[in-house]
């Protein structure tokens, strides 16, 4: 029986439990993006921020100024590279341990302390990380049949005679592809929401039952996922519009725009965990239970990072 309603609850609720360790993640997210935001915005700052026209520099893209800050500095694109690789790489590692703390956040029915939520993280850690490999390497086959998709539209619109008719088939081939990505993260939602649920071995049979699980019940998995992700664009959109608006060439105005960008980090790591709870609450109505975790469950010793190591099980 569809219950959008509930779900909308048991999400929201989540999000109130988990306001400081949403703001916490959030400010580790920062903390891994410090590095290549500084020395990007040192090499602005000594190369724009005396000039006359500073300000309209940082409130538009500027492609001749992009061109003369990597003539000044050969190594700027490559230090730049690495330092955002890196980056890239941390955040691969570190976030299966925060999907997991998530979907522990959505299991229980009270607060959970930081150390408690990297403890329950770390009790699925090995298997989420497995589940993100997945994520990568579907996106990117995804992204190489998309390819040559999307080229065979623009072959065939290039015979109409007028713009408007190839544009829009443009579009909705990209549209397409779209939603193609996000029913694939939505799966991978569930099937992390499956392993804490069921603790099943087997990744892959997990994810296998989460995509079936998805398709027998599209209304609510897909429709709660499209709420989610709009609540995301909505934010994105509205916080996007407020840092053009507050962008400027001086320190305090730099500094807003720090806070800000972390208050925006913040609340996308709310909708991340409003569609898990969301889902949790889904596929366990849905599946006639599943465990409705309490503090003590997760005090048994298999919720620990090196008992669960991928050789263990």
């Amino acid at each position: 029986m569809i219950d959008p309603t509930g779900s909308v609850r048991a999400a929201w609720r989540a999000v109130r439990r988990a306001k400081r360790l949403v703001i916490l993640v959030a400010l580790v997210d920062g903390l891994a993006c410090l590095p290549a935001a500084i020395y990007a915005g040192l090499a602005v700052h000594r190369s724009a921020a005396h000039q006359t026209d500073a300000t309209a520099l940082a409130r538009t893209f500027d492609p001749d100024f992009m061109a003369d800050l990597r003539g000044t500095d050969g190594d700027f694109d490559a230090t730049l590279i690495a330092l955002t690789t890196s980056t890239l790489v941390l955040f691969f590692f570190v976030r299966p341990l925060f999907m997991g703390g998530y979907v522990a956040i959505a299991a229980r029915g009270d607060r959970i302390r930081f150390d408690e939520f990297i403890r329950v993280g770390g009790a699925v850690y090995w298997k989420f990380l497995r589940i993100a490999l997945i994520g990568v390497v579907t996106a990117y086959l995804l992204s190489l049949a998309a390819s040559p998709l999307l080229d065979y539209i623009d072959d065939q619109a290039a015979n109409f005679r007028t713009e408007g008719p190839a544009l829009t088939y443009r579009r909705i081939t990209e549209l397409v592809v779209f939603a193609a990505f996000w029913v694939l993260g939505t799966i991978l939602d569930y099937t992390r929401v499956g392993i804490r649920m069921h603790r099943r071995p087997g990744v892959f049979a997990e994810l296998l039952r989460s995509a079936v699980f998805v398709m027998q019940h599209p209304v609510e998995t897909l429709g709660f996922s499209a709420l989610a992700f709009g609540i995301e664009i909505a934010v994105i959109w509205a916080f996007a519009l407020l840092l053009q608006a507050a962008d400027g060439a001086y320190l305090i105005t730099s500094v807003a725009i720090l806070i800000l960008v972390q208050i925006l980090v913040a609340l996308r790591e709310a909708c991340r965990l409003f569609h898990h709870a969301g889902a949790w609450r889904i596929r366990r109505r849905e599946e006639g239970g599943g465990e409705a975790e309490a503090g003590r469950a997760d005090g048994l010793a298999r919720d620990d990072l090196l008992a669960n190591l991928p050789w263990n099980g």
